[in-house]
């Protein structure tokens, strides 16, 4: 994929067009990290990877400033530098990574995966005064994930769903523990920051009073996704290594809480 990619770029008529190839190779290149990642490679030898993913990506933001995807692919290649790094050694990617998702939902407000990296960012990182985190507004961001990508699988404009979406939505309830009352309690606080904001991402950060809520505890609601999605997983005739990561994970996640 990298090759092709690379040498398509030649062949690439205008500036928009060689912006699709530059997120695409930044694409390739967090991915080729992944890879390198499994077979064992660490240091500043993974790091080169997500740090070439950056640098593409933002060629591409160069050459075309509204493609929504270069930011997305910006993001991720500097999360998993992030992760390589260390929450604590990495902080001070975090807020530009927050600049490019919002980027990349006000250019594209039903970008469903911009709103799943958005919950995780907002559960992981530390709340004031260190940063920002929210794990309130992570619940808000993942439940405006899994709708839109449900809403497209049922329209077609996407093939299937994103397992992976369920559980880490089922990770930030878990981390926000509020009881049954509280949830209910809270929610109507939402509805008019949910009304009155335009921004798209801080819109979605009260999204959760646009939905109807089960008469359950957050801890609740976790244990129920994590095991709709395992049983999901394993109902599946066959799997695809995404999908086999995604079970992995549910399934780790579940032990991690029943221990």
């Amino acid at each position: 994929s990298r090759s092709f990619l690379e040498a398509s770029l030649s062949q690439a008529a205008t500036n928009k067009e060689q912006a699709e190839l530059y997120w695409r190779l930044a694409r390739a290149w967090l991915n080729l990290g992944d890879e390198a990642e499994d077979k064992g490679t660490g240091g500043e030898a993974l790091l080169a990877f997500f740090a070439k993913g950056e640098e593409l990506a933002q060629r591409a933001i160069d050459l075309d400033p509204d493609n929504y995807l270069a930011y997305y692919w910006k993001c991720g290649n500097t999360g998993r530098w992030g992760q390589v790094k260390g929450i604590l050694n990495s902080l001070f990617k975090a807020k530009p990574m927050r600049e490019l998702l919002r980027k990349a939902v006000g250019l594209k407000p039903d970008h469903a995966d911009s709103y799943y990296v958005l919950g995780q960012l907002y559960e992981q990182v530390p709340g004031p005064p260190l940063s920002f985190g929210e794990k309130d507004w992570a619940v808000s961001l993942g439940r405006k994930a899994v709708d839109l990508r449900s809403a497209q699988v049922k329209a077609g404009a996407e093939e299937e769903l994103d397992y992976d979406f369920y559980t880490e939505l089922a990770k930030h309830l878990w981390e926000r523990n509020w009881s049954k009352g509280r949830r209910q309690k809270e929610q109507a606080k939402k509805a008019g920051p949910y009304a009155a904001k335009t921004d798209p991402m801080e819109k979605n950060f009260y999204y959760e009073s646009a939905v109807t809520l089960k008469p359950v505890s957050d801890r609740e609601e976790a244990l129920e996704l994590v095991g709709w999605t395992i049983r999901q997983l394993e109902a599946l005739p066959s799997r695809t290594g995404s999908q086999e990561d995604d079970l992995k994970e549910a399934r780790d996640t579940l032990a991690g809480w029943k221990k």
